[in-house]
């Protein structure tokens, strides 16, 4: 029988190889006239032959089965029965937010029964953005505010990866809040409150606190601590009667 090899191996039946994929195959001895080489079912194994030998590229187009006979000009053939398997789809993600140096853990998706992860962290190279595979789950960094996004793919048992154009992509977040004060109007000293008008809070902002500043605190002041900002852009801040002058706080959100 004539051996047939898939990119310079030879291959026995049964064969398993993961859907979107191809490889060159080759018969031993000399090929026959006509026909020889025939798949059952082009849809899930696509032949093409490469002239001017008798060698051809085979695409795996689609899960499924094909048998792949190679006949020689002997008369005698062999068959490949080819299993192709579909491709896992992306695994579940949901974006990661950290403040700016905080500790981070390795990143987690969720993989399907009996599938494993495939990571890929972002590598930049003169201004184009690539992905390459890392050996186990990146743990972000968090030295300084900013997005990076990761990539992650699941592999099944038969050892097929997700596409790389249908990967799960996933952003970490790093950022501490932020928002814009505007000015605040002076009082009188017999005023008990006054207000701080705020615009431009950063996403997710819902909680502040008003403390007495390191300098020039104003007596008897109570500071309020992680209130609920409020939605209307003013905070008011209840203040004790105080004598002339001008007095610092420190608002945290």
């Amino acid at each position: 029988l004539p051996v047939i090899s898939a990119n310079g191996t030879a291959v026995s039946s049964p064969l398993s190889v993961c859907v979107g994929t191809g490889a060159q195959w080759a018969g031993s001895g000399t090929a026959a006239s006509s026909n020889a080489w025939v798949s059952s079912n082009a849809s899930v194994v696509k032949l093409t032959i490469i002239p001017p030998s008798s060698n051809l590229f085979v695409n795996y187009l689609s899960s499924g089965t094909a048998n792949v006979t190679y006949t020689n000009s002997a008369g005698c053939s062999n068959t490949i029965a080819v299993t192709v398997v579909a491709s896992p789809s992306a695994p579940t993600t949901s974006p990661v937010s950290y403040c700016v140096g905080a500790t981070a853990s390795p990143l987690t998706a969720t993989a399907a029964s009996g599938n494993t992860l495939r990571w890929y962290v972002p590598t930049v190279v003169n201004g184009f953005t690539s992905y390459v595979a890392a050996s186990s789950a990146p743990t972000p960094s968090t030295t300084s505010a900013g997005s990076t996004t990761y990539q992650v793919a699941q592999v099944n048992a038969a050892g097929c990866e997700t596409s790389p154009g249908a990967r799960a992509s996933l952003v970490v977040t790093v950022a501490n809040p932020s928002i814009s004060v505007g000015a605040i109007a002076d009082v009188n000293t017999d005023a008990t409150s006054f207000t701080i008008t705020f615009s431009n809070a950063s996403a997710g902002l819902d909680k502040y606190s008003i403390e007495a500043g390191s300098s020039n605190a104003m007596p008897g002041f109570v500071a309020a601590l992680n209130q609920t900002l409020p939605t209307n852009g003013i905070i008011n801040v209840t203040i004790p009667r105080s004598a002339v002058g001008t007095y610092n706080f420190k608002l945290t959100v």
